[in-house]
């Protein structure tokens, strides 16, 4: 990856620029030349070798100086290195640094970050989104955007999206009230459905095929809903090759049925409902609280232990375990309803989700231990029947294509399917 040097007079101009730069690319090395000894102001050769030495590996790196003598010196050290992968840029230095960072982290190399950075500044082209990681801090910009629309995909969601932001490398950017999505899974790159006004989706696919283009990717959309796949179809820059991705449908469910587990096609879950209870009578159905949520955490590290040793090559078994416990240290934060079943002092399930719609709750966790009969029906029925019996719905997710959750959630017989898709600009 390209590394950044920033030369300045002041080291506390220096640091700051680094660090504006690193909120957006945090992968991205980057190296300050700034100021001389005790604190003066002014630009040091020496320095400016150091910082090369310390950034500068075999993809190279790119100066940026903050006037006159800066590229000056800077200049005198390209001479003195001779090295074809180190280059000045003839940028804005807070401006250029930052985007110089975004190409970098996106995996473009020296000749294209000098190219494209004094482009834009040179005028002739716009420029392209900046992303940045997602944050725990940007619950509140995530809330307000999902929450603008009617939106059913329990993707467009903060919770969803912060647990999985580390192993699907999420990163965002809000631009003229949109918020674009991006993720990388096994090296490809894709972006999620933008977020804001219906009347700004057109202008959105064309800031994110402008974006792609510029990081010599293709154009891919994934997990999109249906009314946005109606949008590409409009879309007069490209065409776009939509296919429906059926393992990531959302399961929907009348809360009602969930409830009451009523009529036929439920009379096995019944079944073992009751089963529990008779089994059980001593089992407590509790709201999630600081107390719970410790027993929450034995019981998770002991699950996940136990998965382990079955499926020890499987990722998915330790990112979704730090996942939960994210979440369950910070529960308050994340404003989420929760519910638990202690039988004799253990917890044997828990589960939590949150409100995602005007008239549907999006259950994102639920764990139970297996070898208790009826406690996956137990902590269902009554999590829904006592946090959520005022929604008309139940969003419980994708079954990502595993055969078992699959015929698990077919089971409960759901109401309507959320069709999620893919697309690629051809």
């Amino acid at each position: 990856m390209v590394g950044i040097v920033i030369v300045s007079h002041s080291h506390t101009l220096a640091e700051g620029v680094r660090e504006l730069a690193e909120m957006m690319a945090r992968e991205v090395k980057i190296a300050c030349a700034g100021g001389l000894e005790e604190g003066l102001s002014g630009v040091s050769y020496e320095r400016i070798i150091n910082a090369v030495e310390e950034v500068c590996g075999r993809d190279g790196a790119v100066i940026f100086g903050d006037m006159g003598s800066a590229m000056l010196t800077s200049e005198l050290v390209l001479e003195e290195m001779k090295d074809d992968k180190l280059h000045l840029v003839n940028a804005p230095l807070v401006e250029g640094v930052v985007r110089a960072a975004a190409l970098a982290s996106g995996g473009a190399d020296v000749e294209t970050i000098v190219q494209r950075v004094e482009a834009e500044w040179n005028g002739r082209r716009v420029i392209a989104i900046v992303f940045r990681d997602l944050v725990k801090e940007d619950k509140p910009l995530l809330d307000r955007y999902c929450h603008s629309q009617y939106y059913e995909n329990s993707h467009l969601n903060f919770t969803n999206l912060f647990m999985w932001r580390e192993p699907y490398q999420i990163r965002i950017c809000e631009e003229n009230d949109v918020l674009y999505m991006i993720s990388t899974w096994q090296d490809e790159l894709m972006a999620l459905q933008p977020l804001g006004a219906e009347d700004k989706m057109q202008e959105a696919i064309g800031r994110l095929a402008e974006y792609f283009k510029e990081q010599g990717r293709p154009l891919v959309f994934s997990g999109i809903e249906k009314f946005f796949v109606r949008e590409l179809e409009f879309y007069p820059g490209a065409k776009f090759d939509i296919k429906s991705d059926r393992d990531n449908f959302d399961y929907v469910y009348l809360a009602e049925k969930l409830i009451n587990l009523s009529g036929r096609k439920l009379h096995s879950k019944k079944n073992h409902l009751n089963a529990f209870r008779k089994l059980y009578p001593q089992a407590e159905c509790l709201p999630i609280d600081d107390d719970i949520i410790t027993l929450c955490k034995i019981e998770l590290n002991n699950w996940y232990k136990l998965r382990l040793a079955d499926e020890p090559d499987d990722p998915f078994i330790g990112w979704e375990r730090k996942a939960i416990m994210e979440i369950l240290n910070d529960f308050r934060y994340f404003d989420l309803k929760g519910g638990a079943i202690r039988l004799d002092g253990r917890i044997i399930a828990f589960t939590f989700g949150e409100q995602l719609n005007k008239d549907t709750a999006v259950i994102h966790v639920e764990k139970a231990d297996p070898d208790i009969r009826g406690a996956y029906p137990a902590i269902n029925q009554g999590f829904v029947a006592h946090a959520w019996s005022h929604m008309t719905y139940i969003n419980r997710e994708e079954d990502m294509g595993h055969e078992g959750l699959r015929k698990a959630k077919e089971s409960y017989k759901p109401e309507k399917m959320i069709e999620k898709f893919t697309a690629r600009m051809i």
